[in-house]
């Protein structure tokens, strides 16, 4: 099974979400656990993707610093935040991005 949902990750489809929804629903993992799965198996994809990207010169520095930054500097206290969250609350709110990002690709015009 993560071999498909990494072929799906690779493919751009947003596996993350699917991932997450078969450990909760088919492996009956709590939601916490399945998102840190979730957020392994998505670094370990990332990095990958990096790895290529970066060998094709398709990185552009200029981009990837202030993201790098921000994200280092962030990661931290997002984690506390979430920890100390209801898991309820978690579990409402990924929801609700799931069903508007997936609003915003099935609404979005066409290029």
């Amino acid at each position: 099974m993560s071999f498909l949902f990494a072929l799906l990750t690779g493919l751009g489809v947003g596996s993350g979400g699917l991932y997450i929804l078969y450990l909760v629903f088919a492996e009956h993992l709590p939601q916490a656990e399945a998102q840190g799965l979730n957020l392994l198996f998505f670094s370990l994809c990332m990095t990958c993707a990096t790895l290529v990207n970066f060998r094709f010169g398709r990185v552009v520095f200029s981009a990837v610093l202030p993201i790098l930054f921000f994200g280092l500097i962030t990661t931290l206290p997002a984690a506390i935040l979430a920890k100390q969250a209801d898991t309820e609350l978690l579990s409402r709110a990924f929801g609700a991005f799931l069903v508007f990002a997936g609003s915003i690709g099935l609404f979005s015009p066409r290029k």
